[in-house]
């Protein structure tokens, strides 16, 4: 589960699945559309297999690639690129 803080005029916060997670980016799943080029934060826990480690909560500066029109019934997707990552 990722954390997603969208500016909006006013910040909302809202929540999302990720897959592909890579060093350099994600694929997400989210419960609203957020717009392509958009700056947002994020908050996730990078799995073993990307830290090379245990698992590790980051907190990122993202900006969306591009969204797909209807992911699932509901929901989007969303790619994704780290711009800095922060450990909190």
């Amino acid at each position: 589960m990722v954390s997603l803080i969208v500016p909006n005029g006013t910040r909302h916060e809202c929540a999302a699945i990720a897959t592909n997670i890579s060093l350099k980016g994600a694929f997400l799943i989210c419960d609203r559309r957020i717009t392509p080029g958009l700056k947002i934060d994020m908050s996730l826990v990078l799995p073993p297999e990307i830290t090379r480690a245990e698992s590790k909560r980051v907190c990122c500066e993202t900006k969306v690639l591009r969204v797909s029109q209807h992911w699932q019934e509901g929901h989007f997707g969303a790619a994704v690129e780290f711009e800095q990552y922060r450990l909190p």
